[in-house]
């Protein structure tokens, strides 16, 4: 899970670096529908960004994720926060041409706009990609789902491993049984002496 405590924070701009692993953008959340008291007032005081609760699934399976370095830029006020941060970390991915594994840099930039329940503000602008709600006595922000989709995001539609486009690629699997200039019909053996220019 990737958080901002908010508890000990200042209104102001807030610089957060932070390295975690990739388990961590894939542990458990608590969502909207948790029962129990306890649940409900973690929901009260974090912002989470999932409502239905539950292990956050891998979205590709031959895509695995290094050490992920989030560096943050938190504008705080006490009815808004904007955070913009960019993600950076190795993939390990599967060449789409040769099918071996290979080691890929990945970064992306978002910015979400938190902002307290009824303020008007446009879903996107220069400033923020999202809007989403900051309720009242907030104690935290959760990235973990922004920051794991962003990465996402930036692994290339097409997967090429450094030098792969140079590699022949044999396209005839296993040995002919038969001589190739044999004629495949016997019918044809007089075609095929017209081709080699022999008599009849």
């Amino acid at each position: 899970m990737f958080q901002i405590d908010l508890s000990s924070l200042e209104p102001g701009v807030h610089h957060i670096t932070r390295t975690v692993e990739a388990e961590a953008l894939e542990e458990e959340v608590a969502g909207d529908d948790t029962p129990g008291e306890q649940e409900k007032t973690k929901e009260k005081e974090s912002v989470s960004e999932s409502t239905s609760g539950g292990e956050i699934n891998p979205v590709t399976e031959d895509a695995t994720f290094g050490p992920v370095q989030v560096d943050a830029v938190l504008d705080y006020q006490p009815d808004e926060a904007l955070v913009t941060f960019e993600a950076r970390t190795t993939a390990t991915l599967t060449c789409d041409r040769t099918l071996r594994r290979f080691d890929e840099p990945l970064e992306g930039h978002y910015a979400i706009l938190f902002a307290a329940p009824g303020r008007s503000a446009p879903e996107e602008s220069n400033d923020h990609d999202e809007l989403r709600e900051l309720p009242p006595g907030a104690r935290h922000l959760d990235l973990t789902n922004a920051v794991r989709d962003t990465l996402l995001l930036a692994i290339p539609q097409r997967k090429v491993a450094p030098g792969a486009e140079d590699e022949e690629i044999d396209t005839v699997f296993g040995e002919p049984d038969r001589d190739p200039d044999a004629p495949a019909d016997p019918r044809f053996e007089k075609l095929r002496e017209l081709r080699n220019g022999g008599d009849s």
